[in-house]
């Protein structure tokens, strides 16, 4: 009777020493189990917000790149239609030039034909007289 106590008493010994071990072991297991998650949702959440701040970024890059080429193309256009302006105008006064010239050319023609029969007419009279006195 004694020995079984004895070895019953061993055995309650073990199995408590082996529980106690067991639950050691699944608390150690847990609190890894816990750091894990832990530690996967803050590289989650740190690629989360590195992810929304390049995409943030892209985006801010994007529409900088947008209102530059708008700008420039607006500039372009602009310039455009300065040298449009500016050739409309030099045309428009070389014409006025042309024409002014071209009713100075016209007047002096006139003119020298108006003096070119005047002294056809006064060579004329004069042949007439020297004609008349001989």
């Amino acid at each position: 009777s004694s020995n079984l106590c004895s070895i019953e008493q061993t055995w309650c010994r073990i199995s408590q020493t082996v529980s106690s071990n067991l639950c050691s072991i699944e608390q150690t297991w847990c609190r890894i189990s816990q750091t894990v998650s832990s530690n996967l949702c803050s590289i989650e959440q740190t690629w989360c917000r590195i992810s929304q701040t390049v995409s943030s970024n892209l985006c801010s890059i994007e529409q900088t790149w947008c209102r530059i080429s708008q700008t420039v193309s607006s500039n372009l256009c602009s310039i455009e239609q300065t040298w449009c302006r500016i050739s409309q105008t030099v045309s428009s006064n070389l014409c006025s030039i042309e024409q002014t010239w071209c009713r100075i050319s016209q007047t002096v023609s006139s003119n020298l034909c108006s003096i070119e029969q005047t002294w056809c007419r006064i060579s004329q009279t004069v042949s007439s007289n020297l004609c008349s006195i001989e």
